[in-house]
């Protein structure tokens, strides 16, 4: 996304982007770093934002993200993500703001790719954007 700015008569031109903080806390490497920003971007944008936000998101195992669910959502069992918003009422443009985080459990979505008959990066996928949604005030039943 290009904007133009304009400030005393002098033309520049500035690149809105996402800047993604990516915490991989486990062996696999099923994803790309630029495969991540898409799907955080087009989650971004279907819903009506700008890219110019930081998101991190961190690789879990099961022990960890039990332990996160455990502490912020008072249930003890591993999930298979967990979205960190920053904010209560969220403003359209970021301004590099922090979004806040992702946190998947790689050993969930292994789980859930092979009980979908779907590779893991496409479970990624999912969650990720799910996550995204979440982020940014989408909430499900």
């Amino acid at each position: 996304m290009k904007i133009d700015v304009c400030l005393e008569l002098v033309s520049c031109n500035l690149e809105l982007m996402l800047i993604l903080d990516l915490i991989n806390k486990t062996s696999s490497k099923s994803v790309a770093k630029q495969d991540l920003s898409a799907w955080i971007e087009n989650e971004l944008e279907k819903n009506g934002f700008d890219d110019d936000w930081q998101v991190e998101v961190m690789f879990v195992d099961d022990t960890e993200i039990k332990a996160l669910n455990k502490k912020y959502r008072k249930i003890d069992k591993a999930t298979d993500v967990l979205s960190f918003p920053q904010f209560n009422l969220l403003p359209k443009k970021g301004g590099g703001q922090m979004l806040g985080s992702i946190v998947v459990s790689i050993d969930q979505a292994q789980k859930q790719a092979a009980d979908n008959n779907r590779p893991l990066s496409n479970e990624i996928e999912f969650l990720v954007r799910h996550s995204t949604k979440h982020l940014i005030g989408i909430h499900h039943d």
